[in-house]
């Protein structure tokens, strides 16, 4: 985890309390017991509990004192607490005690730096129970943090907290929520979170996908579909029917590839998974007839559509590639036949490429406007269908791109990668020598 405020907090901490000198350890226990004591003798002494919290606001703000007293942030926020039960209205307290939240920040960061990740969340989540400016970085810490130790009550505790504010990636930290107790198949939960961000963000597409991944984890894919399909037939509006067309080639898409998944299965007998493989091949049909190529013709800027629309194409002729392959190591197919589906093959390419090259000539290389992870798999799948089609016509396009793909693995770390298209570079010069 990157703390990117950690430098501020610590800057808030030193604007907000006096940087006295510094206290050597024995005198801070002499202090402890002095407050302590003078605490225990009269607990509703206002002025003396909230001596107390100040000591040990003292204390926790110094991070060299962490270890002897690691517990000096607790006492602090509950020593503050007990003054403000004592007198509600008193400003001193609440100052300091919303004072001590960017504390509770850097003893989380400090532990969080020392590898003692228990420590550190428990400090992040005190630091977002105290109502202060840095609600937001306490509860985005404290998310990140949990999730890294799988401590999932911390997590779905912060979470909501988190999600309750208002902040850029806001969206985005929905998604990861969603997918989070869909993957613990709580179904209910997920649905009721995903109610919540459609209603922030109606149009957002990784949620609208989301919202299709649940439908179909939950059985309600014809729903869906109906639901689409009817929407379609009385929306004359053209910003909704692009919605529409591209939610109903996501959901046939999806299907598609369940079916593409179930064929895979080793156990199958040979007729049993033509008729997955035939299932697959339908709804990846429906998905560009009834859903992609639809919402393209309506809007051919919508990137993630015209990615996915290529990605179908590509994938249908990927398969057909394998079905070759396979036929040829088994037996020698019949010319027709063979030729049949090396046209079938070159078809779906050709279709591929055309939706590819239009994102490419128009979106690179602006990663802004096109997801990074999209954009790699996009130019990897390009050179790979120059290769197959292997017209001459293509190689300076193949050469161009493998150039560009190189630097994005590389800044990816992907050492597997880096040497096949390095090798495919070298494989490409010889031949254009």
């Amino acid at each position: 985890m990157t703390y990117l405020i950690s430098k501020r907090t610590l800057l808030l901490c030193n604007i907000l309390f006096f940087i006295s000198v510094q206290v050597s350890q024995a005198q801070w226990d002499d202090l402890i017991e002095e407050v302590e004591k003078q605490r225990s003798a009269d607990p509703n002494n206002h002025d003396k509990v909230l001596r107390t919290a100040h000591v040990y606001s003292d204390i926790a703000r110094d991070l060299d004192n962490h270890e002897k007293y690691e517990e000096a942030i607790h006492k602090s926020y509950e020593a503050f607490k007990d003054a403000l039960e004592i007198n509600p209205n008193s400003t001193e307290a609440q100052e300091g005690l919303t004072n001590l939240q960017p504390i509770s920040i850097n003893n989380g960061v400090a532990a969080y730096k020392n590898g003692d990740m228990g420590r550190a969340l428990e400090a992040f989540m005190l630091a977002q129970e105290i109502e202060g400016k840095e609600d937001l970085t306490a509860s985005l810490y404290a998310v990140q943090t949990a999730r890294q130790i799988q401590d999932y009550d911390s997590y779905a505790e912060s979470m909501e907290k988190l999600l309750s504010q208002q902040f850029d990636a806001k969206a985005e930290y929905y998604a990861e929520y969603i997918s989070y107790h869909s993957n613990l198949e709580n179904y209910d939960d997920a649905l009721e979170i995903l109610d919540r961000s459609l209603h922030e963000y109606p149009k957002h597409e990784t949620l609208q996908d989301l919202k299709i991944v649940l439908f179909i984890k939950t059985g309600k894919y014809i729903e869906i579909i109906d639901d689409l399909k009817a929407k379609l037939q009385v929306d004359d509006n053209d910003s909704l029917r692009i919605i529409h067309y591209h939610e109903l080639g996501v959901v046939y898409e999806t299907l598609g590839r369940g079916y593409d998944i179930q064929s895979q299965d080793t156990t199958l007998l040979d007729e049993e998974v033509a008729d997955l493989e035939n299932q697959a091949f339908d709804y990846y049909m429906k998905a560009i007839d009834e859903g992609y190529l639809p919402c393209y013709e309506l809007d051919f800027s919508h990137v993630r559509n015209t990615y996915n629309l290529s990605s179908v194409y590509y994938n249908l002729g990927v398969h057909e590639n394998d079905s070759i392959n396979k036929v040829l190591e088994k037996e020698r197919p019949r010319k027709k036949v063979y030729e049949k589906m090396i046209e079938n093959r070159d078809t779906y390419f050709y279709y591929s490429l055309s939706y590819f090259e239009y994102l490419y000539d128009a979106y690179y290389p602006v990663v802004e406007s096109y997801e990074e992870n999209y954009l790699i798999d996009q130019l990897d799948a390009m050179q790979r269908m120059y290769k197959i089609l292997d017209r001459e016509i293509d190689q300076p396009k193949r050469a161009e791109i493998l150039q560009k793909l190189l630097p994005l693995y590389e800044e990816r770390g992907a050492t597997e990668d880096i040497a096949r298209i390095q090798s495919e570079i070298n494989g490409t010069s010889a031949s254009i020598e």
